[in-house]
């Protein structure tokens, strides 16, 4: 046995001592679907410690109770934290949880509000990449020749597969994927760095997921994620509104114009003299 397996066992199993005081803990916040998988939780944890440690002295040097308490959060999603579903990242010697593009699906699927879900990357030599809106629906084409190298990514889009077929579709340019990379407080580190096209896909399923279906086990996904930006700012929101004939049952009732009415609301003067009105002494004041 060499040294660094040795050091592998020794991490596991002193990560695994201290999880297994936990155990009670992880066994409430686990989805009652996986309590009695707990330990398998458990193993994983620790086999991840014992590896990831050795490959960042930054991860080890992190707080026993920041690592429980990744642990603990994840079992709370139903993920093991493994590396792929989802993974400890150190900030100031505490281990914080970033739930992986693969672990944002995997909650979503489980969740029921969606069948399916997935990313895919849009790039320089794609030979179709389109997104049109129809009467009948959303219809995107993205067409990709495997038999040669696809360039720079230009962007990325999300697919969400509804219980009742619907699908809705996501697209997001690379200067938006960037710059919601340039909020994030580990943009320059970790995933963002080794995983770059995973987290443009994570990113653009974040805000589908927040546009369609932000609710339950996938609202407390993002409230767990240390990487947390907010995806879909309310320029962005869209809103489903269903069927036409639902449509006009909530639709609102005309109101009433009102008898008197004088000037012309709209005329240049009107409009320099209401933002006179409103505009607080002291203010600069723009002209017109």
């Amino acid at each position: 046995m060499t040294q660094e397996t040795k050091d592998t066992y020794a991490i596991a199993k002193r990560v695994k001592r201290e999880l297994d005081l936990k155990e009670s803990a992880i066994s409430t916040v686990l989805p009652e679907a996986f309590r009695g998988d707990v330990q398998r939780f458990i193993a994983r944890a620790a086999f991840y410690f014992s590896r990831e440690e050795q490959k960042n002295e930054q991860l080890a040097d992190c707080t026993l109770d920041s690592k429980m308490d990744c642990v603990l959060k994840a079992a709370e999603l139903g993920l093991c934290l493994d590396g792929r579903l989802a993974y400890a990242v150190p900030f100031k010697r505490e281990c914080q949880l970033v739930v992986g593009y693969k672990g944002l699906c995997t909650v979503a699927r489980r969740s029921g509000a969606v069948k399916d879900i997935f990313a895919e990357l849009a790039c320089a030599n794609d030979e179709e990449c389109s997104l049109s809106i129809h009467e009948d629906g959303e219809k995107l084409t993205h067409k990709v020749d495997f038999r040669k190298p696809r360039g720079d990514v230009q962007g990325a889009y999300g697919t969400l597969v509804f219980p009742d077929g619907r699908r809705r579709f996501v697209p997001m340019t690379l200067e938006e994927l960037e710059s919601i990379r340039q909020r994030s407080k580990m943009k320059d580190r970790g995933a963002w760095v080794t995983d770059t096209n995973e987290m443009y896909k994570k990113t653009v399923i974040r805000r589908a997921i927040k546009l369609y279906c932000d609710e339950g086990l996938i609202a407390r996904a993002y409230d767990l994620d240390a990487d947390n930006i907010d995806t879909a700012p309310e320029r962005d929101r869209v809103i489903d509104m269903g069927p036409a004939e639902e449509i006009a049952d909530i639709a609102p009732k005309a109101v009433e114009a009102p008898k008197e009415v004088s000037g012309d609301f709209f005329s240049p003067e009107s409009l320099r003299q209401d933002a006179k009105d409103a505009t607080p002494q002291g203010a600069r004041k723009d002209n017109w």
